[in-house]
């Protein structure tokens, strides 16, 4: 049972994997969150019928939530780099 994400095939073999960590105001990675995602793109490499993968976190939702238009959503993967996203909702 997946704590961090949820995660779900469609009928043509693209998984979503949506990252919402219960009771944070922002989903932050650590060992047990690390853990979990390694099991679950463990499972997409090993499915045959699996043939993508979408990662998002909840950012949309709570644009929508807050009747908010955009959002910056960054991701540091250590050793100095990263990446950050502008979204905006139309």
């Amino acid at each position: 049972m997946q704590k961090h994400f949820t995660f779900a095939v469609d009928a043509d073999g693209i998984a979503l994997i949506t990252m919402d960590s219960p009771g944070r105001s922002m989903n932050v990675l650590g060992p047990e969150v690390e853990q979990e995602l390694a099991g679950i793109v463990e499972t997409v490499a090993c499915d045959a019928a699996i043939r993508g993968a979408i990662i998002t976190g909840i950012v949309l939702d709570e644009l929508e939530r807050r009747n908010l238009n955009t959002a910056l959503v960054t991701l540091c993967v250590g050793a100095g780099m990263g990446t950050a996203t502008i979204i905006e909702r139309v």
